[in-house]
């Protein structure tokens, strides 16, 4: 009881911090906002877990899943083996879960071979303070930080396919992004040509309108 009180109150006070900044910043609309950490696994809830992934067979091909867990799904107990086409990972059944059904969307991306560019939900995340006393008041007072924290409204997980762009044009609309729809959890995974993002409804909006108006350079 005592370690999730603890949490708890870590997590509301990270919040408070964030939407302080955010309140700070109003001239400057392009500065990203991080959400706070999801991975809160504790010894009797952590679950491990090793993901076969075959088609990746480079280092570096392994190495963009993995960053792309660590970024969207707050993974930090995760490793990968080339010679096994591996991944071993640590964490939350809500974190395994976003981890596999990324997979899977992947996947069905890479088989279906198309060349238009498409958005897939991965998972969608109720933020840890959607709903409580805590987040109403604060959007009471401030109804634009819902548009800007996952912590506080509901949070969605996405795979763009963008099968047009090299990779220096998928990390120039990754730029993009970022700044236009003040995003800080974005991952590219260029062997897929694809940018995963995680965000408001109103980010996954914005960068979607993005993502069908923006041409290859």
């Amino acid at each position: 009881m005592g370690k999730t009180c603890g949490r708890g109150s870590a997590i509301s006070l990270a919040v408070l911090f964030l939407a302080s900044a955010v309140l700070a910043q109003e001239p400057e609309k392009k500065t990203p906002v991080p959400t706070t950490p999801r991975a809160d696994c504790e010894e009797n809830t952590c679950i491990s877990k090793v993901l076969y992934l075959p088609d990746f067979s480079t280092a570096g091909e392994l190495q963009e899943v993995v960053n792309t867990f660590r970024i969207v799904a707050d993974f930090t107990n995760i490793e990968p083996k080339q010679s096994d086409h591996t991944i071993a990972l640590t964490g939350t059944p809500e974190q395994l879960a976003v981890a596999e059904k990324l997979l899977s969307v992947l996947e069905t991306l890479r088989s279906s071979s198309g060349n238009d560019r498409s958005s897939v939900l991965v998972y969608q995340l109720k933020g840890r303070l959607s709903g409580t006393a805590e987040s109403e008041r604060m959007l009471g007072q401030h109804p634009r930080l819902a548009s800007m924290i996952c912590e506080l409204t509901t949070c969605y997980i996405k795979a763009m396919y963008l099968p047009d762009l090299s990779m220096p044009e998928l990390q120039t609309f990754t730029n993009r992004v970022r700044a236009a729809a003040n995003l800080a959890g974005t991952a590219i995974i260029p062997s897929r040509h694809v940018l995963v993002i995680r965000g408001t409804s109103e980010q996954v909006t914005l960068t979607e309108t993005l993502m069908n108006t923006s041409a290859p350079q």
